[in-house]
């Protein structure tokens, strides 16, 4: 029986975000979205770009790559919860915020 590597994984996952991207890509050219959805499109790429880092580790500068991997993280999840401040509350979540979870 074939057992999925880590390596597999996190490609599957790499790719599926990517088609996803393209996908609500396109849906938010035609049609009229919701407040916060550019900022949660925007977040689908930078989160594919850290798992890319996170996947590549062992092949780029382990210290630099897995810090800036992180940091990504980091700010794809402020975007995402940004966004959904923007959906539920029709406001963006303060820049301060951002600032602070970064340092």
């Amino acid at each position: 029986m074939w057992t999925p590597d880590l390596r597999t994984l996190f490609l599957t996952l790499i790719l599926t975000d990517v088609v996803l991207t393209l996908i609500l890509f396109l849906y938010w050219r035609k049609y009229r979205t919701y407040y916060g959805y550019k900022i949660w499109l925007i977040s689908l790429p930078v989160y594919c770009c850290s798992m890319t880092l996170i996947l590549f580790r062992d092949l780029l500068l382990t210290d630099l790559f897995t810090f800036v991997a992180n940091v990504l993280f980091i700010l794809v999840y402020l975007m995402r919860l940004d966004s959904i401040q923007r959906f539920v509350r029709s406001k963006a979540l303060d820049s301060a915020i951002y600032i602070i979870a970064l340092t």
